[in-house]
């Protein structure tokens, strides 16, 4: 036998599944859409968004620093004075000499 669900509850899995696919724990989900969740306060939204695009950044630097090692023209990437640089930039302040 095969179980039917109603549209709501379908469409509330989907929201379920489309919050994990966001890196919400399912504790932050129970939040998110129980009473004041969500659909009343977007902050938790705002602080999730905040943190994929921090995240997609330190993903994009990485790339970036692959890509250039991948097809750097010396010999030894480690020896490339623009790969060093980026070696440096990534230190604090205070340590980039």
């Amino acid at each position: 036998m095969r179980r039917q669900y109603d549209a709501d509850i379908l469409e509330r899995l989907a929201l379920i599944m489309a919050c994990k696919n966001a890196g919400f724990s399912l504790t932050e989900i129970k939040g998110l859409l129980g009473p004041g969740g969500v659909a009343e306060d977007r902050s938790a939204l705002r602080a999730k968004r905040d943190e994929l695009l921090a995240e997609r950044a330190r993903i994009d630097r990485a790339l970036e620093g692959l890509e250039h090692a991948i097809s750097c023209e010396h010999d030894n990437v480690l020896t490339c004075p623009r790969f060093k640089e980026e070696l440096r930039a990534m230190l604090p302040l205070r340590d980039r000499r």
